[in-house]
């Protein structure tokens, strides 16, 4: 479970850094929602790590996030983001 979390804590930072900067800044709810709706709908395959080394999401190198994981987790978070709003 360590190496589960952690893989998906760079996913995060890599997602992120992909998302273009004038979807932050306004409010967190603005940013969370425009960083969500620019991940759901680009093109996953031209993402790139934060360091710019290696592919973000791909199934056939050693060093990426497999496609499937990428769009699983995807799912689950807009799922999340649209669901019930408890704190907002």
């Amino acid at each position: 479970m360590k190496g589960f979390a952690f893989g998906i804590l760079l996913a995060i930072e890599g997602f992120l850094y992909n998302v273009p900067d004038e979807k932050f800044g306004k409010t967190y709810e603005y940013t969370i929602a425009e960083s969500i709706t620019w991940l759901a709908e680009t093109d996953r395959s031209k993402l790139i790590c934060a360091n710019e080394t290696c592919n973000l999401v791909r199934s056939a190198e050693y060093n990426s996030w497999p496609i499937a994981n990428c769009e699983e987790f995807l799912g689950k978070v807009v799922t999340l983001y649209q669901g019930p709003h408890l704190f907002f």
